[in-house]
């Protein structure tokens, strides 16, 4: 069994039934996989990891021609119901009947990890007492979120999971609860009131004190004439930042910050595409970097607020009892609190040839949430300011303890940043949503007093070797 660099999770139970695999034997034995995600990782191991060729042409031929019929349609109405209840029933050693020769389920995770993950578990899963849940509206959003966990964290004790479909659910067993605008899934809908989880982002966003931040109309005219001046060459680049300057110097707060923004594109940025494959590190460094450094840093205030791209392994992704990842994250935003550094935010991106590849931008926001979450603990902080960027197009987050249970990591805005200047007129029109954003950064992240916890208690984020044993792909 050659070809893929990685040995998936199911690897194990082929290779104890490789004799007698088939679909049907691959769906019943993992019937805790969804009827799309089954088929996916079947169609996986029947292309990857299958070598004798008629073998697997066969394979194929047989699943491509059941697929279609009457008795492929029964076949999941009648498996609809056991989604989710193997893990329940089963344990490690369970068996298998059907009308194939029996085999034997294996766990797809080792003794040790299982260990870890039962100890994790136990001390990270329990639910507050009622006094210091957390509740909105009158909905217990603590014993629904517990009910959550709980329910994946039964799910996936003999199964692998997969970022790109799982990534809410992973961030739950870090105690991260993800607030995207207009995501569900089938747990959610089960584990929380209708729209109450609408009603909690509302909540946290009103928390925030998201008030509108505008950007004089005759300022923005004022900044747009001169891109488009640059743009159609009756004014040199340099004319062009000249007249910005003075922008700058008529303007104070977040104004000044969007117009040295808007500078500073204007400035480094190609008149227009090449076309050429953007790589992550010139992603970073030439698109990415001017525009965060621009909107957020403030290096003349006494904390010297300040965002880098990484070159190293920061504190929180060190810290063992905390880890994710010891990679280190691809940039983070720093402040000064009584002569000592701290980190009050996190950036991951990847370039946009990367944008379909859901597998690595769920990896990435997973990681983003937990060095949040991290900081937040470690710092004492209210809040971590996280920025995700696929290509151009960025993720603003901001998260916070609620309870000792739960952290909420709100999405603020999703907005795609040019590359050219002949694209930077297309932002005009949501000069102001940018401006909300500083706003909040400024109101919110900035503030790095230490937070005093009278709980006391801290749980933990589910460390890597756990996630990278339970992933489908190793």
């Amino acid at each position: 069994m050659p070809k893929s660099r990685f040995k998936p999770a199911e690897y194990s139970w082929l290779k104890a039934n490789y004799d007698h695999f088939n679909h049907i034997l691959f769906f019943d034995a993992f019937s805790s996989y969804t009827k799309n995600r089954a088929g996916k990782r079947f169609l996986v191991l029947a292309h990857q990891w299958i070598d004798d060729p008629s073998k697997r042409e066969a394979l194929l031929n047989n699943f491509n021609k059941w697929r279609k019929s009457k008795e492929a349609k029964e076949y999941w109405k009648n498996r609809a119901d056991l989604v989710y209840s193997e893990s329940e029933t089963s344990s490690s050693n369970s068996t298998y009947n059907s009308s194939s020769p029996s085999i034997v389920a294996q766990p797809s995770v080792a003794t040790n990890i299982t260990e870890e993950m039962d100890s994790f578990f136990s001390a990270n899963l329990t639910l507050p007492s009622k006094s210091n849940r957390y509740v909105v509206d009158g909905v217990d959003i603590s014993s629904c979120f517990n009910k959550y966990q709980v329910r994946f964290r039964e799910a996936i004790s003999f199964n692998g999971i997969a970022f790109e479909t799982h990534f809410h659910q992973i961030l739950s067993l870090s105690s991260i609860l993800l607030l995207q605008k207009n995501y569900s899934n089938d747990d959610l809908a089960i584990c929380f009131p209708e729209k109450s989880l609408e009603i909690v982002r509302s909540n946290v966003k009103e928390d925030l004190n998201t008030k509108n931040y505008n950007v004089p109309y005759g300022r923005i005219i004022t900044i747009l004439s001169i891109v488009e001046r640059v743009y159609g060459r009756s004014i040199s680049r340099e004319q062009g930042c000249f007249e910005m300057d003075k922008a700058m110097l008529e303007s104070d707060g977040i104004e000044k910050a969007i117009i040295k923004t808007f500078k500073k594109m204007l400035e480094t940025f190609l008149m227009d595409d090449l076309e050429e494959t953007v790589k992550e590190d010139d992603l970073k460094s030439r698109f990415i970097l001017p525009i965060i450094q621009s909107l957020f840093d403030d290096i003349d205030s006494p904390n010297t607020y300040h965002f880098k791209i990484s070159n190293e392994n920061n504190h929180e992704c060190q810290n063992k009892q905390f880890d994710i990842s010891r990679r280190r994250p691809d940039g983070y935003f720093r402040a000064n609190r009584n002569g000592s550094m701290v980190t009050i935010g996190f950036f991951e991106a990847k370039p946009a040839s990367q944008k379909k590849d859901a597998k690595r931008i769920q990896y990435d926001l997973v990681r983003l949430g937990v060095f949040g979450k991290n900081a937040i603990d470690i710092h004492q902080l209210g809040s971590s300011f996280l920025v995700q960027a696929v290509g151009t197009k960025m993720s603003f987050y901001m998260l916070q303890k609620k309870t000792s249970d739960i952290y909420t990591m709100v999405e603020l805005d999703t907005l795609t940043f040019p590359s050219t200047v002949n694209e930077i007129p297309a932002i005009f029109g949501y000069i102001n949503r940018i401006a909300k954003i500083v706003g909040i950064f400024n109101d919110i992240a900035k503030v790095i007093v230490p937070v005093q916890d009278d709980e006391g208690e801290v749980r933990q984020s589910l460390r890597s070797p756990i996630i990278r044993e339970l992933s489908l792909y190793k």
